[in-house]
């Protein structure tokens, strides 16, 4: 089992898949300029539905859309599964911080310095305590009842800044999973009808719903040489002899109803009566949700891992002779480059105040 675990969580699975991901995309993309005929259908039926009717007939050709899902659900595995274990890292490490460390620990971090000051231990620890606090930062200190393995004279002070941020690379990785959770949702039970034909001041009922739709009216647009400029129909949603909704859609534009997505196909004016009608696309898109707040996620996690820094801070200070004492400080930051030059740069200064 922990075979497994350490099969899916690897990185090296990760690039592996995205390379043959592109790999099988790149083929697809020939076979759509070859085989054009067999997709005609897609876009206009559920997914899982066309992949049943008419990929698995024609399996030949179409066997690198079967090979797309088997290695996205393989991602998804992949996601999930790193997600947990970076999660279960994370959580020990913001809300468990290892105080029992030697002062040997501070060699092994980028970000470091020492210095010698003049003073009480203690009432440098607690001044130290204080300035970190002010900046922001958590601090803990061990308590009497916790080992030390870094002598009994010396004072450890631990600090973290924005431990929350800590989790934006784990949300990220979590709106991956909801985005395609979304999109299966959608690809199972959603549905799509199009062509329903709509014509002015009558009610259409449409196949598959409880509601009907009403064309109030159609609105065109055009430039001055004639090309079209905007495109418009006024429509209700009645449901039992009452309108329960109604607005002007256009294409892109559409109207949101109780789960439906009802989107301007076309319109124009009948070529013998004259009278006006628009043709209408209705889609039902369950999974919709969990796509919206997929994206909502993942630009937080975004946000929260590269703008802002969670930051740990470990600190040492050791009594000397003369009543001076030595602070050893080490800093952990999740960017690199200039912020974390930056971020240690005003920690030093803090010591040195």
């Amino acid at each position: 089992m922990k075979s497994i675990w350490r099969f899916f969580k690897s990185i090296r699975l990760t690039i592996y898949l995205s390379i043959i991901y592109i790999l099988v995309s790149l083929w697809g993309s020939f076979s759509l300029q070859v085989d054009g005929n067999i997709y005609k259908a897609i876009d206009n039926e559920v997914f899982f539905r066309w992949l049943g009717q008419t990929g698995m007939p024609a399996i030949d050709r179409t066997f690198w859309i079967f090979l797309l899902i088997i290695i996205l659900v393989l991602l998804t595995l992949n996601t999930f599964v790193c997600t947990i274990d970076r999660f279960s890292s994370i959580w020990k490490r913001v809300f468990k911080p290892n105080l029992n460390i030697r002062i040997d620990f501070l060699n092994s971090l980028k970000l470091r310095s020492e210095k010698i000051a003049d003073g009480d231990p203690e009432a440098k620890k607690n001044d130290i305590l204080l300035k970190l606090q002010k900046k922001g930062y958590r601090t803990i200190i061990p308590s009497p009842s916790e080992p030390r393995t870094t002598g009994n004279e010396s004072r450890i002070i631990y600090g973290d800044k924005n431990r929350f941020f800590a989790f934006a690379e784990v949300l990220a990785h979590f709106a991956f999973i909801l985005l395609l959770l979304g999109h299966l949702i959608t690809c199972v039970y959603g549905s799509k009808s199009i062509d329903n034909i709509t014509w002015k001041n009558y009610k259409t009922a449409i196949t598959g719903n409880n509601f009907s739709i009403l064309l109030h009216d159609i609105g065109m647009k055009f430039y001055p040489g004639g090309q079209p400029e905007d495109f418009s129909a006024d429509i209700g949603i009645f449901k039992e002899n009452s309108e329960v909704a109604r607005k002007i859609i256009r294409i892109n534009y559409p109207l949101f109803y109780n789960g439906n997505v009802i989107y301007l196909a076309n319109l124009g004016y009948d070529r013998s009566s004259g009278w006006p009608y628009a043709v209408l696309t209705i889609n039902r898109d369950p999974g919709a949700k969990f796509v919206m707040w997929a994206g909502i996620f993942f630009i937080i996690g975004l946000l929260g891992t590269f703008f802002v820094s969670y930051r740990r801070i470990w600190i040492f200070i050791t009594p000397l002779e003369n009543g001076r004492v030595e602070i050893r400080s080490g800093e952990w930051v999740n960017q690199t480059g200039f912020q974390m030059e930056k971020e240690m740069d005003n920690i030093i200064k803090l010591l040195d105040q």
